[in-house]
């Protein structure tokens, strides 16, 4: 895993998702409006009306990790070339022991940050009997709320979302994006009035137009960004890859949360992400990891949260995790940009929310991008508090009594509950992998 730490362009998202504290300087010296999102839908046009997107859950302070602040401030004198070069350089000096610690300890700064985030929602009255994702997403915004100008808010089927943005409503200006549950022409027409009030509720805060040529420029950018996403995911699905299994699983981790903000710097964000996918599709001789025996598994869900050992504990068990939920949901479709692009963009968001409308178009969903990778298994986690997903379960069993994935649940409330449980619970799933392929 220590040689992945020097692959360049993971370095570079690396410290950039870490970087959080400074993108939010940055903006505010630049006189930025910040709009916080909780999903990645709309981001386009929040790019579109000149505002910076912000995913306050990964705004964590960090700033006390000294390798985190040595690696800022000489990738700003020298670029972040002399940057991979000296880290590099410093390997030999101080052993891998000092980086396989540093791995670990930016996983367990994460972890305390997510912890303390809960701990600052439920202190603030968030109810004990939701989500952890929505108290995650509350603590981060009551953390951080005096920073930001706005909130990007979805109208889903998902009840805890709409409480959430109900409670932030009451301290901080809430720009809703209200998507329809139907498909039909009437539906477009729906969004296509949705849409509009949310330009204008944007244009008000940012002081900024949204025009139909700014939208369509946004949109062809984060069409890129997908593009490189989706090639790193069939990437992961391969036998022979070149990174570790468990920090290709933790890349995807890591862009899960990094895709709902574009890591706040869109261009940036492109460009690394693109040159990463060329990294991984290029597997030196010296640099490769045969996985042919090594189950694969996805994690249904992954966007309410779930326990972050959980890709450790798979790969020591001796399989692969695929974290894909922003496919599944139809977030990485590609948005035809020819012709009227609010048309086009409408029936982008109508598809998002029409991929989870109902159990069963999720669990169809969930089926095919498995069957897309050629996965095993699937971990489903049943996470406490979600009154939308989590009751899918008996569904999910009565789709897969007849099929040759594998599937086992595994409960999930808060950080390190019951870690033996689901290192248990994800052995089980080996098992019946092994059972039905012999």
């Amino acid at each position: 895993m220590v040689d992945d730490f020097f692959l360049k362009n993971f370095l570079k998202l690396t410290l950039k998702f870490y970087s959080g504290q400074n993108q939010l300087r940055r903006a505010k010296r630049l006189r930025k409006k910040l709009i916080s999102m909780a999903l990645p839908p709309g981001i386009e046009l929040v790019l579109a009306a000149g505002a910076v997107p912000v995913f306050l859950v990964r705004m964590g302070d960090y700033s006390s990790q000294p390798f985190l602040r040595i690696a800022q401030t000489y990738k700003n004198l020298v670029g972040w070339n002399q940057l991979s070069s000296g880290i590099r350089f410093l390997r030999p000096l101080v052993g891998d022991k000092f980086f396989s610690n540093l791995i670990d300890n930016f996983l367990t700064i994460t972890y305390s940050t997510y912890q303390e985030f809960i701990d600052k929602a439920e202190n603030a009255g968030s109810p004990l009997d939701a989500c952890f994702g929505t108290r995650l997403l509350l603590g981060g915004t009551w953390a951080h709320l005096k920073k930001v100008h706005g909130t990007m808010g979805l109208g889903t089927r998902c009840n805890w979302f709409s409480k959430v943005f109900e409670e932030i409503k009451e301290k901080c200006n809430v720009i809703m994006l209200e998507i329809p549950l139907v498909d039909a022409d009437h539906g477009e027409e729906m969004m296509h009035e949705s849409l509009n009030q949310t330009i204008g509720q944007l244009e008000a805060t940012t002081g900024n137009t949204i025009t139909n040529e700014k939208l369509r420029k946004q949109i062809i950018l984060a069409n890129e960004i997908r593009e490189s996403y989706l090639n790193i995911l069939n990437i992961w699905s391969r036998d022979l890859i070149r990174v570790h299994p468990v920090t290709f699983t933790n890349l995807l981790s890591l862009l899960h949360i990094a895709f709902t903000d574009f890591l706040c710097e869109p261009k940036f964000f492109n460009k690394t992400l693109k040159q990463l996918a060329k990294d991984l599709d290029k597997i030196p001789k010296s640099r490769n990891h045969d996985t042919s025996a090594r189950p694969k598994v996805i994690l249904v869900n992954a966007f309410g949260g779930y326990e972050p050992h959980l890709p450790r504990i798979v790969e020591e068990l001796g399989g692969r995790l695929l974290i894909a939920d922003w496919e599944v949901l139809r977030v990485l479709d590609i948005i035809e940009t020819q012709g009227d692009i609010l048309k086009n963009y409408a029936r982008y968001l109508i598809e998002f929310e029409g991929a989870w409308r109902d159990n069963a178009t999720l669990v169809d969903r969930y089926i095919n991008v498995s069957s897309k990778y050629n996965v095993d298994g699937i971990l489903f986690n049943a996470i406490y508090g979600c009154k939308s997903i989590t009751p899918s379960l008996k569904l999910f069993k009565e789709r897969l009594n007849s099929s040759d994935l594998a599937l086992v649940d595994i409960g999930f409330q808060n950080i390190k509950d019951n870690i033996e449980q689901v290192r248990t619970r994800v052995g089980a799933v080996f098992e019946l992998i092994r059972d039905r392929k012999h």
